[in-house]
């Protein structure tokens, strides 16, 4: 009995203790948290959810970082953080990694992180250094007034040329410094090595390539008088994370707030250029993430996820190459890819806006474990991640590539691109209006085109794709004319369609002169004259015979003095 009392007793001491010292350890991180808060705007805490999955509306107060298991890192602003108390759930600050300002620096080397204003005169000296090749573009401003800056690299850097687009993009998170030196590399790869390496000459022979090294300057150079980055944050200088807020396909607008200057000025752009291929390069992990963010894999899938995993696993194969055991592949992935929301599900990403709204394809790219490494470690990641980079830019020489245009005019159309039965959730592309050029990235298979456009008729062709190479296709599109009435000026009618035993038609005309009538296929190829007349203005009726040996749906086009009449023919 007394032993079990002095059990017992010892039992309480020591929950008392434990709460005790909770208790203080909770209010230290409290401490800690709101200092943070109050010097930041931002902090960045760990955490452990008590069930498996990441509850929806914990993701949506906090902006969460990444998820291992049950541990979670997210930051927060003084309001997320507000509402994240309200759970109740123990936590653990992760203070920010704060470098003093450098004594000496080795751009020259890669060894250093570019203050601010290197980095604009860095970007301005490629352009300087290669303007045969290389163009500054501004695409505003952030919310506190530094540039958002991109530059385009072609070999006709100064037209618009029927070429794929791709887009890189680096750092929207603040403090996760790795892609924006890594992005500054590429662009000097590119233009020192254009005309010497024949696969960069390549790349820039055949894409319309844009970088944006830095997408969230403020955040980068945070609180920085120096210019230098030393005590960078992931948030903009409103305390917004800039990839949860754009459009979601899932929530729909504003799921992180209102827009922000910088997300403003990338949706912009981004609509401008109609990118076929992109990527948003990020820090904290590493791996390849692939849409979507909002949809869990069993809820949505992206219909073209088989050609995501290809690009993706291409990406990090490679690196897995050249990079140190275990880097860019997780325990948690599959070999150094995931499913975005398979990971942790968020709303208002870049990758999801793109993929779904602009239809293009995105992945982000997480390339370093520690956001904010030490710089002379740079040139590694650098190695590690280089030829990958190259080849993913490769990816847009691949899939369908062709041109939409009038089977009569030869103009361009700005045609509805899909594939039947396939394509879902903003999937489809669309050809270039200003020449009608159009890229369909697609993983390797026999797939139905089906190209629409208003005014003309429907095209459907098959096509067979292969991995790591291009399909040509050209369509030629023929314009619907409605059948006016007999009395009109100008007006050709079948009398029989199909035709029995001769192509019988009655016209009226209100010109005299030469008409000629050919055959055409449904994609625009023409492939027989079926007769050519004159006539003299009025009515009448024309015979003509059928061609030997054809069946199927055709388009005959009358052509004249007063235009072009076409119609739909079937032969039996």
């Amino acid at each position: 009995m007394k032993f079990r009392f002095s059990f017992a007793f010892c039992l309480c001491v020591l929950l008392v203790l434990n709460t005790r010292l909770s208790a203080q350890d909770r209010d230290a991180s409290l401490r800690q948290a709101f200092r943070l808060l109050e010097t930041r705007n931002e902090v960045c805490i760990e955490f452990e959810v008590p069930g498996p999955g990441l509850p929806e509306h914990l993701s949506g107060i906090l902006s969460i970082d990444a998820v291992t298991g049950k541990t979670v890192r997210a930051y927060a602003n003084p309001q997320q953080f507000r509402e994240f108390l309200t759970w109740d759930l123990p936590f653990r600050v992760i203070p920010p990694v704060i470098r003093p300002v450098p004594e000496t620096k080795s751009l020259a080397a890669w060894e250093s992180y570019p203050s601010y204003s290197e980095y604009l005169d860095m970007m301005q000296a490629f352009e300087t250094g290669h303007p045969s090749l290389c163009r500054l573009v501004n695409a505003g401003k952030s919310v506190g007034n530094r540039d958002i800056l991109f530059v385009k690299i072609s070999d006709h850097v100064e037209e618009k040329e029927p070429e794929p687009v791709v887009l890189f993009s680096s750092t929207m998170h603040g403090d996760e410094t790795v892609g924006y030196v890594l992005m500054l590399l590429l662009i000097d790869t590119l233009l020192t090595g254009y005309g010497h390496d024949p696969q960069i000459t390549a790349l820039v022979d055949s894409l319309e390539i844009w970088i944006n090294p830095l997408a969230n300057p403020d955040g980068t150079y945070y609180n920085s008088p120096s210019g230098e980055i030393t005590n960078p944050r992931r948030y903009n200088d409103n305390g917004y994370d800039l990839n949860r807020n754009f459009p979601d396909p899932r929530v729909g607008e504003n799921p992180g707030g209102p827009y922000q200057e910088e997300t403003l000025a990338m949706m912009a752009f981004m609509d401008t250029l109609k990118a076929c291929l992109s990527a948003n390069f990020h820090g904290g992990a590493e791996v390849v993430n692939y849409p979507w963010d909002t949809w869990y894999p069993s809820v949505k899938v992206h219909p073209d996820q088989l050609w995501f995993q290809y690009i993706g696993h291409e990406y990090a194969d490679t690196v897995h190459l050249y990079g140190p055991e275990g880097y860019m592949n997780p325990s948690w992935s599959d070999n150094g890819i995931t499913n975005g929301a398979e990971w942790y599900s968020i709303t208002g990403s870049r990758q999801d806006y793109v993929t779904y709204f602009l239809h293009g394809r995105e992945v982000t790219i997480e390339l370093s474990n520690t956001k904010f490494p030490d710089p002379a470690t740079l040139p590694l990641y650098w190695e590690y991640n280089r030829r990958s980079l190259l080849h993913y830019l490769e990816q847009a020489f691949f899939g369908v590539h062709g041109f939409v245009t009038d089977a009569y005019t030869g103009d361009p159309v700005p045609a509805h691109i899909t594939l039947p039965g396939h394509d879902s959730l903003g999937s489809g592309v669309v050809s270039d209006s200003v020449n009608g050029f159009f890229v369909r990235l697609l993983h390797e298979g026999n797939w139905n085109m089906m190209f629409t456009a208003g005014g003309y008729e429907p095209v459907e062709i098959p096509v067979q794709v292969w991995n790591r190479q291009q399909t040509r296709l050209d369509v030629r599109m023929v314009p619907v004319q409605p059948s006016p009435p007999l009395d009109s000026t100008f007006c050709f009618r079948l009398v029989e369609n199909p035709p029995g035993g001769a192509f019988r038609f009655e016209y009226h005309i209100g010109k005299r002169g030469s008409y000629r009538f050919i055959l055409y296929t449904l994609t625009g190829r023409p492939v027989q004259l079926v007769g050519e007349v004159y006539l003299e203005p009025g009515e009448g009726e024309l015979e003509f015979p059928l061609p030997p040996d054809m069946t199927g749906m055709y388009v005959m086009v009358v052509s004249g003095p007063e235009g072009n009449f076409s119609m739909k023919i079937f032969l039996k």
